[in-house]
């Protein structure tokens, strides 16, 4: 019983610490908004209907601009076009920083991508040549051909289907057309549809946007992260992490292949290499940074 005691106590002094312990730095006023409960915030009223209702709802009460808080986490909600301008638009730099995400902190190599990065020189550098050389217009217009004959494939297939009279599942052929438009653009590959490798790359695929879309406990309440290791967030994440690796690793070395007969068309991981090989930035582009802006590359598509 006295153990039981002790350690309520104990839990007891740890909340009481981290509600009010002097914040280490300036703290400014923000906008009104429901009052949240200790510790976790406005997380129960979240929960009882879609946000976006409550977020209207609030709107109305609070005004356009508003404030609620998710365990230690702080988020404002803009509701009008001007202030979405302004904050977007006028103030865009001072707002270009992205929250932490465990799980893309992890799955990119430790933020080394181009999406949702701290807005620091490296994020602008990288920015910048993913805009010159990886989703330029005349970039696009190389793989111009790859995308009609994807077309062209898909359109034949519904073809064959028509004159069966066979159901066409479009979700589906859309699917492998994306697919195959990307391992081609993305890494010069060419998958057979129902082939294993083309499995294995669209398991990798859905395995890293479903970590991307997870909600981990230790993004919002820092002090809980055992809580992502029991509930089998963390063993996932890791799991498809050393499957997208594992793959990624294997492009990069075939494309280090002096060997290797190149593609018709330069695809985005010889292009990648070739800025590794050359080093233009002031920041260090590793193997690690490749494999991270790729991974976003594919998942842009």
């Amino acid at each position: 019983m006295e153990d039981i005691i002790i350690g309520v106590v104990a839990l007891a002094a740890v909340l009481l610490f981290f509600l009010y312990q002097k914040p280490k730095t300036k703290r400014y006023k923000l906008p009104p908004g429901p009052s949240p409960l200790p510790v976790i915030g406005n997380l129960l009223q979240l929960q009882k209907l879609n946000p976006q209702r409550f977020f209207a709802g609030w709107a109305k009460k609070y005004g356009p601009i508003l404030s609620y808080r998710i365990g230690s986490r702080t988020m404002v909600v803009i509701s009008s076009a001007e202030l979405a301008k302004e904050l977007l638009k006028t103030q865009d730099v001072n707002f270009a920083d992205r929250p932490p995400h465990r799980g893309h902190e992890f799955i990119s190599y430790g933020r080394r991508d181009m999406a949702l990065n701290h807005y620091t020189p490296y994020y602008r550098e990288i920015r910048k040549m993913g805009m010159n050389h990886l989703f330029s217009p005349t970039r696009v217009a190389t793989f111009k051909h790859v995308r009609e004959e994807e077309a062209r494939r898909m359109m034949d297939k519904i073809n064959k289907a028509a004159d069966k009279s066979e159901v066409v599942d479009i979700s589906e052929l859309m699917l492998t057309f994306t697919n195959s438009v990307v391992c081609r653009q993305a890494f010069g590959k060419k998958y057979n549809e129902d082939g294993e490798e083309m499995k294995r790359f669209i398991k990798i695929l859905y395995g890293t946007q479903s970590v991307l879309g997870k909600i981990f406990f230790s993004d919002f309440f820092p002090y809980c992260g055992f809580l992502d290791d029991l509930s089998g967030l963390t063993a996932y994440m890791k799991e498809c992490f050393e499957r997208q690796d594992t793959y990624i690793q294997e492009v990069v070395n075939e494309t280090l292949d002096p060997k290797r007969v190149k593609p018709e068309t330069e695809s985005m991981i010889d292009l990648l290499m070739g800025i590794y090989k050359e080093q233009p930035f002031a920041s260090e582009f590793t193997v690690d940074n490749v494999k991270a802006v790729i991974l976003v590359s594919i998942n842009m598509f």
